[in-house]
């Protein structure tokens, strides 16, 4: 018997208890499976619907128990099969992670309609039994590989670190532990009159600069008024001078703060001369060894990782707070007739709240995609990763503009992928000058507002 035990989660209908207490049993019985029932886990005082969703969560398994119970009938069954279903996009392709059960002879949602189920009631009853069994087998030795094979690089990598650190100073460890990176980016104003995304990019060709500041790469998205390619122009050109121009050495502190100036210069301005400007952005830097990131409104970053593609920011959308909130999936949303808005974006407000986020260790490999939703209205992530796995960055953004286009192209689209190659082994020189960005309007910094 293994020592690590596989989480199972049981979603399932109130009115079909005393068939899952039955299967709770059973499974506990096995020896090797963890199951999570609300019953039995949840303790008194606890909140059910956050214990609920962490057990969705940190589940290797979640076994969805249908009957015309958890089917056709309103509740919280409901909201929990769509969370689960969200969760399983973010495993691997072909990974065993929902498992529905039938508890007697009923239609599945559609959701599930492309995965195999297994028949828990009946004369099917135990075979279903050993089927789900056999099932939950292969996925606890999956998940024992993976975390063995984890462990045995953790473990190479503290040996290394022991070794490494022995040898150089602190400058040199940070200067090496930096990566080479390559990037391209596109835009398109699509079937739109005019175009109203903006990219900037700034790599340092100097070893000081990169070591000291790293690499930006901004996205914006000009509001609907006809200035709205001014706003975003202005802001991404704004942010990236003034990130580069200070000394300001934490990331994860400057940039928001950046990003709360050039809002009051906006709205001021928009204030003064009685107009609408606003722009959303994205922002990502890749600074030594880890990539900063943060967000105002809908346009997004992405994460892809050994075939997995995650979202790494928030959408500021009516939309986008459903999903957020689980009262949709990505998929549902995308199918609805909601109208999607804003409810956040540079120049909206005399303030704005930036999402940040915790800066996310690179590996190489690692791929890193902006994008405006002319892109993610029509892309999923199964999409995003066949478009960007296996090409470079100047082919990766090419296929994503044609793949916007292709399915409507209603709207501008700007993607910027970037490549995470091999880490940098040469010392850096403490002498050379950090370099200015070169926006294309004037030799050194943005064009005023007014001037735009």
């Amino acid at each position: 018997m293994p020592d690590r035990k596989l989480r199972v989660f049981l979603c399932h209908s109130s009115q079909d208890k005393p068939i899952i207490r039955e299967l709770y049993q059973r499974l506990l019985a096995e020896g090797w499976i963890d199951p999570w029932l609300d019953t039995k886990k949840l303790l008194p005082g606890q909140d059910w619907r956050m214990a609920i969703e962490e057990a969705v969560e940190t589940a290797d398994n979640i076994i969805i128990c249908l009957s015309g119970n958890s089917v056709t009938k309103e509740g919280y069954v409901q909201k929990e099969m769509r969370y689960a279903q969200e969760i399983s996009l973010e495993k691997p392709e072909g990974t065993i992670f929902l498992i529905p059960l039938r508890l007697e002879d009923c239609e599945a949602p559609r959701g599930l309609r492309f995965f195999q189920w297994t028949n828990y009631f009946d004369e099917y009853k135990e075979q279903g039994y050993k089927d789900l069994l056999e099932s939950l087998r292969i996925r606890l030795n999956e998940k024992i590989r993976i975390e063995a094979d984890e462990a045995a690089l953790k473990g190479k990598e503290a040996q290394f670190g022991v070794e490494y650190s022995s040898e150089v100073d602190n400058r040199e460890k940070l200067g090496a532990m930096s990566f080479l990176v390559r990037s391209a980016s596109l835009s398109d104003r699509a079937r739109a009159k005019q175009n109203k995304d903006f990219v900037c990019i700034y790599e340092p060709v100097d070893p000081q600069g990169l070591y000291k500041k790293g690499c930006l790469y901004i996205v914006a998205d000009g509001g609907a008024s006809e200035k709205g390619e001014r706003a975003s122009e202005y802001v991404a050109q704004k942010v990236c001078y003034e990130y580069y121009r200070q000394s300001n050495s934490n990331p994860q502190e400057y940039l928001p703060q950046l990003i709360w100036q050039v809002n009051d210069e906006v709205f001021r301005y928009s204030k003064e001369q009685k107009i609408n400007l606003t722009t959303t952005i994205v922002a990502v830097l890749v600074f030594q060894d880890k990539l900063f990131y943060l967000n105002v409104g809908n346009t997004r970053a992405y994460m892809i990782r050994s075939g997995d593609v995650v979202q790494l920011t928030r959408d500021h959308s009516t939309v986008g707070g459903l999903i957020q909130n689980r009262v949709m999936t990505e998929a549902e949303a995308r199918a609805s007739m909601i109208v999607d808005k804003l409810t956040r974006s540079i120049g909206l407000n005399s303030e704005v709240v930036v999402d940040t986020y915790s800066p996310i260790p690179l590996k190489t490999g690692d791929k890193i995609l902006l994008c405006t939703d002319g892109l993610t209205r029509y892309a999923l992530r199964e999409d995003i990763n066949y478009l960007v796995s296996d090409y470079s960055p100047e082919e990766s953004v090419k296929r994503l503009i044609l793949f916007a286009e292709k399915r409507g192209g209603d709207d501008n689209v700007s993607a910027v992928v970037i490549t995470i190659g091999q880490k940098q082994t040469e010392l850096v020189s403490s002498t050379l000058p950090l370099l200015l960005p070169n926006p294309p309007s004037l030799a050194l910094q943005p064009r005023p507002l007014k001037e735009l």
